[in-house]
């Protein structure tokens, strides 16, 4: 409704005693560059974890089973895979 009379609709924050709280211009703008960054780094992430899995795949395809440091090296790409896992799900 706020946009067919022209006046800007306030966004609210929520305070930690359950209050509702309006954000400034900046403060939602601040927000807005905040999510970009954190979803930008979020896709980075991703990206990681596809090429090193694409990586882990092509060695595995060409492995030669006759020689150990084949495996170590594919032991290595699932371990930074699995620590990207672990640092999305943590958020660290």
């Amino acid at each position: 409704m706020g946009a067919r009379l022209g006046e800007d609709l306030p966004v609210y924050r929520v305070e930690p005693g359950g209050e509702f709280v309006p954000l400034s211009l900046a403060d939602q703008i601040e927000s807005e560059i905040n999510e970009d960054l954190a979803n930008a780094r979020l896709v980075e992430a991703f990206n990681s974890v596809l090429l090193l899995g694409a990586e882990a795949l092509q060695l595995y395809q060409t492995l030669d089973p006759t020689q150990k440091n084949s495996y170590y090296h594919l032991q290595s790409l699932l371990t930074w895979m699995l620590d990207y896992k672990v640092t999305l799900a943590t958020g660290a």
